[in-house]
């Protein structure tokens, strides 16, 4: 065995644990899902089995290797470029046939596969029986079965993976059949591909690409070949000699002898997959679909607000402690009061009210959210938000990429790579920003909390609250189907792309797993993003606060230019100001405003939400100004991240311009809108 790394290229379908096994071979922690296209970018772990290192390489998730998608061709260039020692593909073993389609078209790429047949305890639930030795039979490579979540099967897996790099496991070359007309094209062509290419690539699996003639593909390859010109020229003269419906009967036949394969080695009950047909013409039929999402989205804020204000005092009390202690040690050193200002009522105020204000909210919101995606839930949301998009000129995809924003925006914008279309895609990067992500969510749990429910106490308050949060999210979906419209009917025409979106089966999660995997990936994580940007944020707007230009400090200044706008919009200078600084993060607007409410520009202590709600009402607020802030915060620029990954996804500064001037502008509008009717009617 040779003394260096093997290559083991992971490849799959979403939704058949690929990434978990990822995670239960490496080690590594990994977020994995339940709804397709979670998976947008290459990760990378090692594992060592009988003192051999092996490096694994978790590609995209897909459901072909076409160039339909950056997910494809990431995917489909690595297995043919880098010639990874083996590719292991992961198969749902309850959904064979769907999963087989990508297993026959890596086969064709090369012979050095393993087919891994995961969730086999759930085949086993379902009455399904898959006969292994068959299967590798047909396919002419190893198949070895698992469950990656209940660690079911590793070792034989390990054991195969360094048998088949030792060469003490061969393989044969699989060939898919093709019609008559596309057998004939590829021996005429085949020979010549084979001198251009040698024994580099597979010959015949690149004349089926240039009788396909995937241009991406071929761009590709005529930088790893010499004579690229022959081979534009063969690829030019299959283009005119095929005709236009080829790759159509290509997929037919993979889809043929797909079904061909599983008929013959699987067995099934059909009693499993009738249940969850049941369940499905609940969830995503017409007349109830849309209210079992209120209802459930419904339940995640009711439980996320009324959990989270007993602990955020709590931790309020906590920090005003350990404040107080440090104001002692201040002293006690003799420290300038400038100093103690900048780093105790500054610093660490403004970094512990972010603490205390975002971890209980999130801390219960990200593990209910993760519960609901690994159930197999968002998918259902997705299909059900499927036509909507489509009326709206948008890909059905963007449902995906939408659901993916009340996490992080951020994110969202790079999930936007699943959709094929550069138009479409450029519409879900232009809209994500409508949804509220996890920066925005506690400035909306608050103000609604203060000041919308404000007539409400216990349980009533809290039912209320959730109900303003729900209109805030349907009106943040409301506006991303019509500026998907207008787009797709102005700057951005066409016509929306069909797909079909696959609709993976339901699984009970592991409960404290997922709870803590959503802990670790996203509570904590964002958490940690917030204080690191809120510590500077709260430096700066001391410094600003206590630093005059004549009797009037900087902040002062530039709060008092600001103001006669914000007035129309029924704000304040101290709201856009907080909005311009928290531009980095969405998480510390609320903080910093509060530090630049006050002449020394730092925070009161608050341990109540009463005593916070004081603060905003001597400042003049009404519900108007709460309103706004909401409407404000819900629909303005994306923060500093998200610009920078749309610039990245895009490569274009004109439109992450436009990505930042579409969502300001309206909400500069809406926000116009309704303080001039509220004021004009004389309602506040």
């Amino acid at each position: 065995m040779k003394d260096t790394n093997f290559q083991i290229a992971l490849a799959g379908n979403p939704n058949t644990g690929k990434s978990t096994l990822f995670n239960a071979l490496t080690g590594l922690n990994q977020h994995t899902g339940n709804w397709p296209g979670k998976t947008v970018e290459q990760a990378v772990g090692s594992f060592t089995y009988e003192n051999q290192e092996f490096t694994l390489i978790d590609l995209p998730g897909t459901y072909s290797l076409y160039s339909n998608s950056t997910d494809e061709e990431v995917a489909r260039d690595y297995i043919i470029f880098d010639k990874p020692d083996v590719t292991l593909v992961v198969i749902d073993a309850t959904s064979i046939t769907r999963n087989l389609n990508l297993a026959l078209q890596v086969l064709e790429m090369t012979s050095n596969v393993l087919i891994c047949l995961n969730l086999i305890d759930e085949a086993e639930k379902k009455d399904i029986k898959v006969d292994d030795k068959l299967l590798s039979k047909k396919l002419g490579v190893p198949v070895v079965k698992i469950s990656a979540r209940n660690k079911v099967g590793l070792d034989e897996l390990r054991k195969t993976i360094c048998q088949m790099v030792a060469g003490k496991i061969h393989t044969n070359a699989f060939t898919i059949p093709y019609s008559q007309e596309i057998e004939y094209k590829i021996a005429e062509i085949e020979p010549s591909v084979k001198l251009l290419v040698g024994d580099s690539y597979p010959s015949r699996w690149i004349a089926l690409r240039l009788l396909d003639y995937d241009e991406v593909f071929l761009n590709t390859l005529t930088t790893k070949v010499e004579d690229y010109e022959s081979l534009q020229q063969i690829a030019d003269q299959a283009k005119a000699n095929t005709s236009t419906n080829l790759r159509e009967n290509l997929v037919a036949s993979i889809y043929k002898q797909t079904h061909e394969i599983a008929n013959k080695v699987m067995l099934t009950n059909n009693r499993s997959d009738f249940k969850t047909e049941k369940i499905d013409k609940i969830l995503t039929s017409k007349l109830w679909g849309f209210p079992i999402m209120f209802v459930l989205l419904g339940v995640v804020l009711w439980l996320t607000i009324a959990g989270a204000n007993v602990p955020s005092s709590m931790l309020a009390n906590l920090f005003n402690a350990i404040e107080g202690q440090l104001t002692i040690w201040f002293n006690y050193m003799n420290a300038p009061e400038w100093l103690h200002g900048l780093l105790v009522l500054g610093l660490f105020r403004g970094t512990g009210w972010v603490v205390s204000v975002m971890l209980p909210p999130m801390a219960i919101f990200f593990p209910m959210f993760a519960l609901l995606e690994n159930y197999g839930y968002l998918p259902r949301v997705a299909f059900n938000m499927d036509r909507l998009f489509k009326s709206a000129g948008a890909h059905g995809k963007q449902s995906l990429t939408m659901a993916m924003g009340f996490g992080c925006n951020a994110a969202a914008i790079m999930s936007t790579r699943i959709i094929e279309s550069p138009r479409e895609r450029m519409l879900a990067i232009l809209t994500n920003n409508f949804i509220p992500c996890n920066g925005r969510w506690p400035t909306l749990i608050l103000l609604a909390s203060l000041f919308m429910a404000a007539n409400y106490t216990g349980i009533k308050a809290t039912f209320f609250t959730a109900g303003i949060l729900i209109g805030f999210v349907l009106f943040g979906v409301a506006v991303t189907l019509i500026v998907s419209w207008v787009l797709s009917k102005t700057a951005l025409r066409g016509i929306p792309t069909h797909y079909t979106l696959e609709l993976p089966p339901y699984r009970r999660p592991k409960y404290m797993n997922t709870i803590l995997r959503s802990s670790i990936d996203k509570t904590w994580l964002v958490l940690y993003r917030a204080v690191v940007v809120a510590a500077p944020a709260a430096v700066l707007t001391w410094v600003l606060a206590n630093i005059n230009i004549g009797d009037t400090s900087i902040l002062m200044h530039f709060v008092q230019f600001l103001d006669p706008f914000a007035q129309l919009l029924g704000l304040d200078g101290f709201i856009l100001a907080a909005f311009i600084i928290g531009l980095p993060a969405n998480e510390i607007v609320i903080p910093v405003l509060l530090m630049a409410y006050l002449a020394t520009g730092s925070l009161t202590e608050v341990t109540e939400m009463s005593e916070l709600k004081q603060i905003l009402l001597d400042q003049g607020w009404t519900w108007l100004t709460a309103l706004n802030m909401m409407l404000f915060s819900l629909l303005h620029y994306p923060c500093g991240t998200t610009l920078v990954n749309i610039y990245k996804e895009t490569k274009s500064k004109k439109w992450t311009f436009v990505a930042f001037a579409i969502p300001t502008g309206i909400a500069i509008f809406v926000t116009f809108t309704i303080a001039t009717i509220t004021k004009f009617f004389g309602w506040v």
